[in-house]
C-alpha cells in the first residue's frame, strides 16, 4: 500500500481554491452590481429578494472560507457541504445581480472536486453525527420560540399587528438567512432583540460546522483479550522498556497480524508509544496500515521515540524524522569496579557500605508482601513531595503496585534496616534491563544514586545480562551544535520552555559517566502537522 505524500495532494491545491472562492464571494458582495444587469433583473425579481441574495453570498463566502482547511484535511463530510455550497452560491450570484462571471467561477470549481471526490476519506465524529439532526432541530425550535417571544414585544415596540405568518418568516429570514429589509430598528431594544437572532443563527451554524468536521473519536475499551493478545506480542518481541507501559488505563491498541501498535488520543493528536510491537518484517507494513488509520480518522499521528534503525520505514512513508535525545545504554561486560577506570564507582561504593547502608533485592521471582509495598509506596510519595511534581506517564515509569510485582527491585537500607531508596527494573527478553523507577528519602547520603546504579550495573554482570539501559537523555545531541539545522534548535528550545524544571543537562551529564554507548531516538510526524500542537500533545502525554 502506497501512501501519497501531502505536498503532491490535489486536496492542497483545491483547498486553495475554496479559499480563493469564498474570498470572491465576499468582495462580490461588498461592491454593487452592474446598473444594467440590475435593472434587468428587477423585471422577474424584487429588490428584497436582490438585497438578501447580496447577504447570501456574504455568508456562503464565510462558509466556504471556514471550510478550506478541511478540505486540505480530507474531510468527507466538508467536502460534500462545499459542493452543496457551491452550487448554492452559483445560483445566488445570479440572483443578486446576474454576476454570470462569479456564478461560472463557482460552476467551475465544481468540475476539480467531483472528479477529486475519491480523495477524501477522513471519517467526521459518528457520535456527533448521529446526534447532529436531534440537536439542530432542538436549537432550531428553541430560536423560533426565543423569536416568536421576541416579535410579539417587537410589534408592541412599533405598534404593528405581525400575523404569525409573517413572524415566523421573519424569524427564519432574520436569524438563518442574516437579512430582513421589512424591520425597524429605531428603538435600542428592538434593535438588541433583531442583533441577538443573528448570533443565534450564527451559533446554529458554526455548532453544525463544528459538528461536521470534529475528528473521530473512539472510545477506549481496553479489553481483557486485547491485554491479554498485547502480552503475547510482548513476550516474544519486546525490544524497547517503554513497550512496558503499554497497560496504562489511556492506551489504545491498533493490531495487525502479529503486531500491534500503542497510542493514546489527545483531541486529534495521536501520540505512539515508540515503533510498532511485533516482527521486524511486519513493520513497514503495520506503520503503512496505521497511517491510513489515522488518515482516515482525521487524526494528526507522531511516533515518539522510535529506534534509529526503523527511521527509514517512516522517511519512505513521507513522515519527518527528528532526533529528540539518546538512550543510554551501558555494556555490563566493559563496566569494571578494578583498576583506575573503576576507581570513582568503587569508592562510591566503598563509602556507603562503610557507613552501614546495603542493598536488598526484592520481587522479580517471590511476590512482593503488603509490607514491602507499603514501604515503597512510602518512599515514592516522598520523593515526589521534595520534587514538588506529580507521577509521569505515556512513556515513563510511576508508581503502580501491581506493575512492581513483575519487576525486580534493588533496595537500600540504612543501618537501622530502614529503606531510605529503591530502584525498579525492566527485563526484556533476558538481553537487557532497563531502569524504571528510582526514587529516594530526603535523608540520603551523597552519592546514592551512582551507589544504585553501579548494583543495577553489577546485577545485570552477574545474571549475565549484557545491556543495561539507563534511560532516555533527552536533547541530548539534538540543535546544540552551531550547524545543526534550524528546526532542531526549534525543538530543542521549544522542549526546554516546555519543561523548565526539569535539568536535562544533569542529567545527561550524570549517565554519561558510565561511559555507555549512546543509541539515537527520534520523534516521526507529518510535514504538515501542526508542531506546537504536537508538542503540546506530548507534554499533556507525559505529564498525565
Amino acid at each position: 500500500m502506497k501512501i501519497k505524500k501531502i505536498s503532491s495532494s490535489p486536496r492542497a491545491i483545491l483547498s486553495i481554491l475554496v479559499l480563493a472562492t469564498g474570498v470572491v464571494n465576499l468582495i462580490s458582495s461588498l461592491y454593487p452590481s452592474v446598473l444594467e444587469r440590475k435593472q434587468f433583473l428587477s423585471e422577474f425579481l424584487s429588490v428584497e429578494a436582490q438585497y438578501g441574495g447580496r447577504l447570501t453570498a456574504l455568508f456562503l463566502g464565510m462558509v466556504l472560507i471556514m471550510l478550506a482547511p478541511a478540505i486540505h484535511r480530507g474531510k468527507k463530510t466538508a467536502y460534500f457541504v462545499i459542493v452543496f455550497t457551491l452550487v448554492i452560491s452559483a445560483l445566488v450570484h445570479l440572483i443578486k445581480g446576474f454576476d454570470w462571471e462569479e456564478s461560472l467561477f463557482n460552476f467551475l470549481l465544481l468540475i476539480p472536486l467531483l472528479k477529486s471526490k475519491n480523495h477524501f476519506s477522513s471519517k467526521s465524529n459518528q457520535v456527533s453525527l448521529k446526534k447532529l439532526p436531534v440537536r439542530m432541530l432542538s436549537i432550531f425550535l428553541v430560536i423560533f420560540a426565543y423569536g416568536i417571544s421576541g416579535f410579539f414585544l417587537y410589534s408592541k415596540s412599533v405598534h404593528t399587528q405581525i400575523p404569525i405568518g409573517g413572524i415566523l418568516s421573519n424569524i427564519f429570514f432574520t436569524a438563518f438567512l442574516f437579512y430582513n429589509p421589512n424591520l425597524v430598528m429605531y428603538l435600542h431594544q428592538t434593535r438588541w432583540f433583531i442583533e441577538s437572532l443573528y448570533l443565534m443563527g450564527s451559533l446554529f451554524y458554526i455548532y453544525t460546522l463544528f459538528s461536521l468536521l470534529s475528528p473521530v473519536f473512539i472510545e477506549n475499551n481496553q479489553s481483557d483479550s486485547d491485554r491479554e493478545r498485547v502480552k503475547g506480542i510482548l513476550g516474544k518481541y519486546i525490544d524497547s522498556p517503554i513497550s512496558s507501559f503499554a497497560f496504562d488505563k489511556n492506551k489504545r491498541y491498533f493490531f495487525y497480524k502479529n503486531s500491534v501498535i500503542i497510542y493514546a488520543l489527545y483531541g486529534r493528536y495521536c501520540i505512539v508509544l515508540g515503533d510498532p510491537i511485533g516482527p521486524k518484517n511486519e513493520k513497514r507494513q503495520v506503520v503503512t496500515k496505521y497511517t491510513v488509520f489515522c488518515n482516515t480518522n482525521d487524526w494528526i499521528m507522531c511516533f515518539y521515540q522510535i529506534k534509529g534503525e526503523y527511521t527509514k520505514i517512516y522517511k519512505n512513508l513521507h513522515l519527518s524524522v527528528i532526533g529528540i535525545g539518546e538512550e543510554t545504554i551501558v555494556k555490563s561486560s566493559d563496566f569494571k569496579l578494578e583498576g583506575s577506570a573503576g576507581k570513582e564507582f568503587r569508592n562510591n561504593l566503598n563509602k556507603i557500605e562503610k557507613i552501614g547502608f546495603y542493598m536488598e533485592s526484592w520481587g522479580m521471582f517471590s511476590q512482593l508482601s503488603q509490607f514491602q509495598i507499603s514501604s515503597l509506596k512510602r518512599i515514592s510519595d516522598t520523593w515526589l513531595q521534595s520534587k514538588g511534581t506529580t507521577e509521569m506517564g505515556f512513556a515513563m515509569g510511576k508508581f503502580d503496585s501491581e506493575v512492581l510485582q513483575y519487576q525486580k527491585i534493588l533496595v537500600v537500607k540504612d543501618p537501622l534496616d530502614q529503606i531510605i531508596a529503591f530502584i525498579s527494573l525492566i527485563e526484556l527478553l533476558d538481553i537487557e534491563i532497563a531502569v524504571d523507577l528510582m526514587r529516594h528519602t530526603k535523608e540520603v547520603p551523597n552519592g546514592i544514586m551512582d551507589y544504585l546504579f553501579t548494583q543495577v550495573i553489577l546485577y545485570a554482570k552477574d545474571c549475565n545480562i549484557e545491556r543495561v539501559n539507563l534511560g532516555l537523555s533527552p536533547l541530548s545531541g539534538v540543535g546544540d551544535k552551531d550547524n545543526d539545522p534550524i528546526r532542531k534548535k526549534l525543538f530543542r528550545s521549544t522542549i526546554i520552555k516546555l519543561n523548565r524544571s526539569y535539568n536535562f543537562q544533569g542529567l545527561n551529564s550524570f549517565k554519561k559517566k558510565y561511559r555507555p554507548t549512546m543509541e539515537p531516538r527520534f520523534v516521526a510526524y507529518k510535514p504538515t502537522s501542526n508542531l506546537a500542537g504536537i508538542g503540546l500533545a506530548l507534554k499533556k502525554a507525559l505529564t498525565v
